[in-house]
């Protein structure tokens, strides 16, 4: 969400013709030091604790964490091995109490590699609706209003496990619906699950 790596370069911004892929330019993240000398897209964005959920156990904004998609090949948006996420921002990657030792991703341009990915992220996908699920990714110039944006499990409490408790869905309409975990990220399916999943009817 912050949108730069620490210390390596940032995902890129830029736009390209419909369907097409953002490109992402090398760019050395500076994050929250951004944020606070006001620099970092300072008409919208006033404080670094924006990007903070009030049930985060992490209150140093210094401390980082291995972005847990480094090195993973998702259609050319490669993420750096080796890059570090700020453990502050809760809407890049969180770490809960059940794997305190596993970062989680909570937020990429890009989810899914081709179509065909999609029944084996999400097996109950409908086939006639295996490309519009695919194109919900921001990867593409316009995906449709009900693409996830982010999610926060801070709140499902206990051992914070996807057996309980719900999860604030932020979808690139604006909303967010309280999505039960076991839904949302049900045990077992794979890491990138969540992105297939719709906003509450």
């Amino acid at each position: 969400m912050l949108g730069d790596r620490v210390p390596v370069g940032s995902e890129g911004v830029g736009r390209r013709g419909v369907g097409e892929e953002r490109p992402r330019p090398a760019e050395q993240g500076r994050a929250l030091d951004a944020i606070q000398d006001g620099t970092l897209y300072k008409e919208y964005v006033k404080a670094a604790n924006g990007f903070a959920c009030p049930n985060n156990p992490s209150t140093d904004m210094s401390l980082t964490c291995p972005d847990p998609l480094g090195s993973v090949q998702l259609i050319g948006l490669d993420r750096p091995k080796g890059g570090q996420l700020y453990l502050y921002d809760s809407y890049d990657a969180q770490v809960l109490n059940y794997a305190p030792n596993v970062p989680q991703p909570r937020y990429t341009l890009a989810w899914a590699d081709q179509p065909q990915d999609v029944t084996s992220i999400n097996p109950d996908v409908p086939a006639d609706q295996v490309l519009q699920v695919f194109q919900r990714q921001l990867k593409f110039k316009n995906p449709p209003d009900d693409t996830v944006v982010t999610w926060c499990s801070y709140h499902r409490g206990g051992d914070q496990s996807g057996s309980k408790g719900k999860d604030m869905v932020l979808f690139l309409d604006g909303h967010v619906d309280k999505i039960p975990a076991n839904v949302f990220q049900p045990n077992g399916r794979p890491w990138n699950y969540a992105y297939t999943v719709k906003p509450l009817p």
